[in-house]
């Protein structure tokens, strides 16, 4: 729809949505809170906008966009049966709670995976509910393309003026890895500012070994792939 072309419009969704009580109470701290879709918080660049939860910014805003809640209709959310638990269930019903406080109704369908990868990114698509691969090298960058995976436009936003073909291409290009985490900087400081997608929160993973396996380093860290590299040193102690 054309109103969420509008950035106004785009800002005022994450201010009406309480995004930490969220991650804190609903999803029992095992989340936390995203400014962009780079996952790794020592790689977030300094003056991100948090986006904290303001319900009265976000009803200023739609009214600075000149847009009318009401007017919208209802806000149709799709996602698929690996989000049909109830973690995500009580996630998505407190964000649609949040989200008609401001006056934006909405309505969520979980759909088949074939149904789903027929549905997702189709003119009649509004939203999707989904995650992304959130490894340090597994990101997937032709999403912010001027043209998407299939080599055809990407409708509503024009991504390719905000600067993301010549930044995605430098990050493609990078040949150390401080150029690399510094170009995954940039997108994120550009993806906080411009909000291709509305950034909502991230898992975080936990694992565990038998206390025989040795010099084996595992923390808790966001996306996948959370534990230290090195694994020529691991052991099992007999």
């Amino acid at each position: 729809p054309e109103a969420w072309r509008d950035l106004k419009v785009r800002q005022a969704f994450l201010y009406a949505i309480d995004r930490k009580a969220i991650c804190e109470d609903i999803l029992a701290s095992t989340y936390q809170v995203l400014p962009c879709i780079v996952c790794q918080p020592d790689l977030w660049p300094q003056g991100l906008n948090d986006y904290a939860y303001d319900p009265e910014k976000a009803k200023a805003l739609l009214a600075e966009a000149g847009v009318d809640p009401a007017s919208l209709g209802t806000v149709h959310i799709i996602t698929h049966t690996g989000y049909n638990n109830q973690p995500n269930r009580d996630a998505l019903q407190a964000m649609q709670a949040y989200l008609k406080d401001v006056g934006i109704e909405s309505e969520v369908r979980f759909l088949d995976l074939p149904t789903w990868r027929a549905t997702y990114r189709t003119p009649k698509m509004e939203f999707a509910y989904r995650g992304t691969r959130g490894t340090l090298f597994g990101y997937i960058f032709g999403q912010w393309l001027s043209t998407d995976k299939r080599g055809t436009a990407v409708s509503g936003y024009d991504y390719a003026a905000d600067g993301y073909d010549e930044l995605i291409a430098r990050i493609r290009s990078a040949s150390d890895l401080e150029t690399y985490k510094k170009g995954l900087s940039d997108l994120c400081k550009l993806q906080n500012e411009t909000l291709p997608d509305i950034y909502l929160w991230v898992g975080l993973r936990f694992g565990a070994a038998n206390e025989r396996v040795k010099d084996f380093y595992w923390y808790p860290a966001p996306g996948g792939g959370p534990y230290e590299d090195h694994a020529e040193r691991w052991y099992i102690e007999d």
